[in-house]
């Protein structure tokens, strides 16, 4: 029988056990007044690798990514990590859809993230409405990401599928994980992404997060009234010197 391995860390006020998640334990706290949340690793997975990746984590926060706060052991040699809540609104709590431009605005940011992690070969792992915190600024939606699961049995490729599957959801929660979806957008580059990364065949998938954010790009048609303005201007011009 697992029993529940409350930890005893003197500047963490435990406040509840989330959830037990194979080799880790999930607890809501606070720390210094503020909330936080504390994973604590209980298996052989957890005593290297975990704290290795967490600390990869921490180095990170700078690039924007919601990273570790802070990776140690505890006592009794048990590793841990504090991550600080990121603020705002749960996607999932969301009353409306969001418009496509602020869906654009949300993705683009997440992509250009979550690129940095993969250049350091980490993945997110635990991407979705649930773990989207949004808060609405000036300048539009300033998005960001809970802490990465611990030890996701995930590649990068699966996380740029859930960042594609979160831009579908923000649209509409209740659309289907198909290509055709993709017809519920007006935008050009959200069409072309949700058509690629929910292909079926990796070929049309994006390898990583740069080509992610290259299907969002829409090139411009270029006007053509600058160049027929111009022909008139040159046979106005040829007709008054032959004049």
């Amino acid at each position: 029988m697992y029993e529940d391995p409350t930890p005893s860390q003197p500047c963490v006020d435990i406040q509840d056990l989330l959830c037990i998640d194979g080799d880790f334990a999930l607890y809501e706290a606070q720390a210094e007044g503020r909330p936080v949340q504390l994973w604590v690793g209980h298996g052989p997975r957890s005593r290297v690798a975990f704290v290795e990746r967490s600390s990869a984590w921490l180095n990170l926060a700078p690039a924007g990514l919601m990273g570790s706060d802070q990776v140690g052991h505890l006592d009794d040699g048990t590793p841990y990590r504090l991550d600080e809540q990121a603020q705002g609104l749960r996607a999932a709590d969301l009353d409306t859809p969001l418009d496509e431009a602020s869906i654009l605005q949300i993705t683009e940011t997440l992509a250009r993230r979550i690129g940095v992690a993969h250049e350091q070969e980490l993945v997110h792992g635990a991407i979705g409405l649930d773990t989207l915190r949004l808060a609405q600024t000036s300048r539009g939606w300033d998005a960001a990401l809970c802490a990465p699961a611990p030890l996701p049995d995930r590649d990068s490729a699966a996380d740029l599928r859930d960042l594609a599957v979160l831009a579908l959801k923000l649209k509409d929660p209740t659309a289907a994980l198909e290509p055709a979806s993709s017809r519920r957008f007006q935008h050009e580059g959200l069409r072309n992404l949700i058509r690629s990364c929910l292909a079926e065949d990796e070929a049309l998938q994006p390898a990583n997060a740069w080509a992610f954010r290259q299907l969002l790009e829409v090139t411009p048609t270029p006007a053509r009234w600058p160049f027929l303005l111009a022909g008139g201007v040159a046979l106005v011009t040829g007709a008054l010197l032959l004049g």
